[in-house]
């Protein structure tokens, strides 16, 4: 190049020229598309890196209508949970040629309201959120407000966003089921008071223990570690702690404060992991849970609405993640066995269409014709096109009775169906009545799965 070449701009079809390519395939590299084999993408992006070109944001921006960056906002960073939810999502879009901005609210109601305008002012193409509360009107029509694309994760708004949720529930259900008969009064410290986290895990704490221990419940924002402090010296002391894992530390540092004695005194179970739980003396039971998944799929469900934008409007929909909740551990002194059912690799992800009206009832031919637009839009992957092939039903309940069966492995069979009466669990048939039968039935099942180990 001459002198005045090196002062002169680099424009993409200098980058064309070099690399001996179309304009079009360029253009195509620079803008993130998939079509074009690696190693052509590689060739040309070396080119790139030689002339040193860069492109003119502001010129795309007005030839596509696009900023190529994504909006991801959680609610405090510091929580692992969230951490991982954002890395996750932060990494897809990144692989799509989309830049992440993310920031956190730390549950404060005006911080949120500016993190959203500013997201709106700076022209993010969509976002991913998990707002402060999913039951306020006044927050969800702003949202809608901002007339962008969005997706929410770990909260439902009945209908009014896509949602991509964790099966809490699940995972609370199992925590409260391993502490019957162990423990008396349990302390729940859930999710935020107005969200899907909140409400699911103390429905599913309520189910767990089945009114056969006394449940209190404090919510993350408004749980004070003093307040725990002061019942643990009162005469009706909570014996187990079920708590976010965000809140674990503050909950171990009172106990140890009050100096009791854990899993002597008190046990503790963790909803979420982390290695900090396995380092700690003693170790932590925690409830697994899938944030990366969540966070992956979030991301792939607004990306997918972002490329068929312009051709048709997206669905709203719900994907709640099932089999992403297992035991990892009990402080009781047994092995806790893993509840998530084998959906194959990274977990399964079941879709759930909001009821239809009464007078349009769902037939085979309309399931399909849905099944395939929420496939187009990429809500839902391939292989739900592809024929079953045979396989067993659901592995929720060997799950549950390998639980009930890892706490006390001298149990009889009539009081595991005793207690999963008293869980209102129905049998494999659904029939509300258990017979000792199916228990065998279901612990056999458990053992093949490697759910659970039974001496012979």
């Amino acid at each position: 190049m001459t002198s005045h070449d090196k002062t002169r701009k680099v424009t993409m079809k200098d980058v064309a020229r070099q690399a001996r390519v179309a304009l079009g395939t360029v253009s195509r590299i620079v803008n993130g598309n998939a079509t074009v084999t690696p190693e052509l993408r590689k060739h040309v992006e070396t080119v790139i890196d030689q002339l040193g070109y860069r492109p003119n944001p502001t010129a795309r921006t007005l030839r596509t209508n696009r900023t190529n960056a994504i909006g991801i906002i959680v609610t405090d960073l510091r929580q692992p949970i969230a951490a991982r939810l954002a890395a996750a999502a932060s990494e897809v879009v990144r692989g799509r040629g989309f830049a992440p901005i993310v920031g956190d609210f730390l549950g404060d109601t005006r911080s949120e309201e500016t993190l959203l305008r500013f997201m709106a002012e700076r022209g993010v193409d969509g976002l991913l959120l998990t707002i402060s509360s999913d039951e306020d009107p006044v927050l969800l029509e702003m949202i809608e407000g901002l007339d962008i694309p969005i997706v929410l994760w770990e909260r439902d708004a009945a209908g009014r966003f896509p949602s991509v949720r964790s099966d809490h529930r699940l995972g609370a259900r199992l925590a409260a089921a391993s502490l019957i008969g162990l423990r008396r009064r349990v302390l729940l410290v859930a999710g935020h008071e107005q969200t899907w986290v909140g409400r699911e895990q103390v429905a599913g704490v309520q189910e767990g223990l089945a009114d056969q221990a006394a449940l209190a419940v404090e919510h993350t924002g408004r749980f004070s570690p003093d307040r725990l402090a002061v019942a643990l010296v009162g005469p009706d002391r909570p014996d187990a702690v079920i708590a976010n894992i965000h809140d674990i530390p503050a909950i171990m540092v009172t106990i140890a404060r009050s100096g009791l004695s854990c899993p002597a005194d008190i046990s503790v179970i963790s909803i979420g992991d982390d290695p900090f739980l396995e380092i700690a003396s003693p170790a932590i039971s925690a409830i697994r849970l899938r944030p990366d998944l969540v966070g992956v799929m979030a991301a792939q469900a607004l990306i997918a609405r972002l490329d068929h934008k312009k051709a048709r409007p997206a669905p709203t929909s719900e994907l709640v993640i099932y089999g992403a909740a297992e035991c990892a551990g009990d402080q009781m002194g047994a092995a806790c066995p893993p509840a998530a059912p084998r959906y194959g690799p990274g977990g399964c992800a079941a879709h759930r269409q909001r009821p239809l009206p009464e007078a349009r009832r769902w037939t085979q031919s309309r399931l399909l014709r849905a099944v395939k637009a929420y496939f187009r839009d990429g809500l839902l992957p391939e292989t739900v096109l592809c024929r079953a092939g045979p396989r067993e039903t659901d592995d929720r309940l060997p799950a549950i009775v390998a639980a009930i069966k890892g706490v006390d492995t001298d149990i009889a069979r009539q009081a595991i169906f005793d207690r999963l009466e008293a869980m209102r669990e129905r049998t494999p048939r659904g029939r509300t009545r258990w017979q000792t039968s199916s228990v065998k039935m279901l612990l056999e099942r458990a053992e093949r799965l490697g759910l659970l180990s039974i001496p012979r």
